[in-house]
């Protein structure tokens, strides 16, 4: 009977905290209920992002960790070697950092992958694996519900979509990482393209930047010399930049008119009684991608002009106006013939949310560079670098190298800057920025901000020229952009055209003569095909003996 009675005992004290447990649990999904029912849809959605900010700040932390085991325990680590971010671990960890790098963007979304793109253009930077994986990012995007796209309109404007437009497509046309462009048409009958920012954006930007510039700091901790924060402030800066359309429909307007004097570009009309901080409306374009070869062929548009007047253009907002597209990727420009009927060749520029003001200072001193690298003068190069915070032979080649998209060699005339690379130049560069990481990364820092962003922009037109075999000489056309603005100094402006006129003829002379041998060689006999290998050999040798 006693032990009957102290084991209902126990069962009572047992049960008694399952149902204190129970209680509170009933108690505080009905008071979340409770509470959810009683705010608003802004709200709301500032409670969902707060949760979701939890998880995702949970998948970096728990990145971090993984980046951090894999690091310290491989088996290629050396603890005090700082020289280069390659040197913390084997080809393998790389790889295996960018995947998850890769993963947890994509896992995020939002400015995760905006970041990861931002990082994914410093091939000057960053090891190759982390290049490729991350350009993947570039095809992703997140998506959004036909009810947040009411939800915003009527945020932003007091109407929904049926009050501002005659009609909309409720399938986006383009997705990015930030926003989507939908196709619609203006109760007064003007067919618009609508960019639209995914609704949280907004409220998930200062968490998000908090965390990343976190992880930042604790990867400088951990690996002595990565030293990457300055690039990531930079980054975030940016993205400040492009998450606010009122500015970006400001931008747009100041390019149109820094470039109305070039007939052959076209910047979108902006529709300002449609456009919010989260909403931009410009005019539609039927076009083609700078990139789609199909569609330009499809539709006669000269290649080789159109990428001709894509380095001029650009070329002048370095060298001249010192207002610079940072983003000019193919998705951003667009070729078709004019609508004038004219059927010339006409370049149209998008998304201007992300420009980079040059100081006329520094656009000076950088075009004095150029010129000196254009009259094979190294002396005037390490005086101009050095007024760029850039000393040093060795420093003043790698600068070089990072303004060309290319390896530059002592004692090698500029005009051998006008022909393709070859294969020992590509694996020079991924040479040297594997072994001299730490070199490049202080280059960097060491030259003004504001050409950060004017190397992604020459870095991204390289790439764009290079999609279509290279048809242009871009080197030659940034030549005659920084020729333009001295036209005052007549001396300069003559011993510059006589000296690119000398190069030309040069260059003329090589490709004659080169086509000449390629028909010889291919003719079978065996002379010329032994002087073929044997003249190969030789340039290899020269460019590794004037390599610095």
């Amino acid at each position: 009977m006693l032990n009957s009675a102290r084991h209902v005992k126990r069962s009572l004290v047992a049960t008694k905290p399952r149902k204190l447990l129970v209680a509170f649990l009933t108690g505080s999904s009905f008071g979340y209920v409770t509470y959810q029912a009683a705010l608003d849809t802004r709200q709301k959605r500032k409670v969902r992002v707060f949760t979701s900010g939890l998880i995702r700040f949970t998948r970096m932390i728990k990145l971090g960790v993984a980046v951090f085991a894999d690091f310290k325990l491989s088996p290629l680590v050396r603890f005090s070697d700082s020289s280069a971010a390659t040197k913390y671990g084997s080809e393998d960890c790389h790889w295996r950092t960018a995947q998850r790098f890769f993963q947890t963007a994509v896992d995020n979304g939002g400015l995760y992958i905006k970041f990861g793109q931002g990082l994914a253009v410093l091939n000057h930077l960053l090891h190759p694996a982390y290049i490729k994986t991350l350009s993947r990012l570039n095809d992703m995007a997140l998506t959004c519900t036909s009810d947040e796209l009411d939800e915003i309109l009527v945020e932003d404007f007091g109407l929904d979509s049926s009050q501002l437009f005659s009609e909309i497509e409720r399938q986006p046309i383009a997705a990015a990482s930030i926003a989507q462009v939908f196709d619609a048409r203006l109760i007064s009958g003007e067919r618009v393209a609508v960019k639209m920012q995914y609704i949280d954006l907004q409220d998930r930007f200062v968490g998000d930047i908090w965390t990343i510039k976190l992880l930042m700091d604790i990867a400088e901790w951990v690996f002595p010399g990565f030293n990457f924060k300055w690039a990531v402030n930079e980054l975030c800066d940016t993205l400040r930049q492009e998450l606010d359309f009122i500015n970006e429909a400001h931008n747009s307007e100041k390019c149109a008119l820094d470039l109305k004097h070039f007939k052959y570009v076209y910047v979108p009309k902006v529709f300002w009684d449609y456009t919010s901080k989260r909403v931009l409306t410009t005019e539609f374009i039927d076009a083609c991608k700078v990139d789609d070869k199909e569609c330009l062929k499809s539709r006669g548009i000269d290649v080789r002009l159109a990428c001709e007047r894509m380095c001029k253009v650009f070329g002048y907002q370095i060298f001249q106006s010192g207002f610079v597209h940072a983003d000019p990727h193919p998705g951003n420009l667009f070729v078709r013939k004019n609508p004038d009927g004219s059927g010339d060749t006409q370049l149209v520029i998008l998304d201007h949310g992300l420009y980079q003001r040059v100081e006329p200072l520094v656009q000076r001193r950088l075009g004095n560079f150029w010129k000196s690298m254009i009259l094979d003068d190294q002396a005037g190069m390490l005086r101009d670098a050095s007024s760029l915070g850039v000393r040093g032979l060795h420093d003043t080649a790698i600068f070089a190298a990072i303004l060309l998209q290319r390896p530059w060699y002592v004692n090698v005339p500029f005009s051998s800057y006008f022909k393709s690379m070859t294969n020992v130049d590509f694996e020079h560069m991924s040479n040297f920025m594997e072994n001299h990481f730490e070199k490049v990364m202080g280059v960097l820092r060491s030259m003004p901000l504001s050409l950060l962003l004017v190397v992604r922009n020459v870095n991204t037109i390289r790439s764009i020229v290079q999609t279509h075999d290279e048809p242009v000489n871009r080197y030659r056309i940034m030549t005659d952009c920084t020729i333009r603005r001295d036209w005052r100094h007549c001396g300069e402006y003559f011993r510059l055209q006589y000296r690119l006129f000398l190069m030309d003829a040069k260059e003329f002379l090589h490709r004659l003569i080169l086509g000449l041998f390629v028909r010889l060689s291919s003719s079978g006999i065996p002379l010329f095909s032994k002087f073929k290998l044997l003249t190969e050999e030789v340039e290899r040798r020269s460019a590794l003996q004037n390599d610095i």
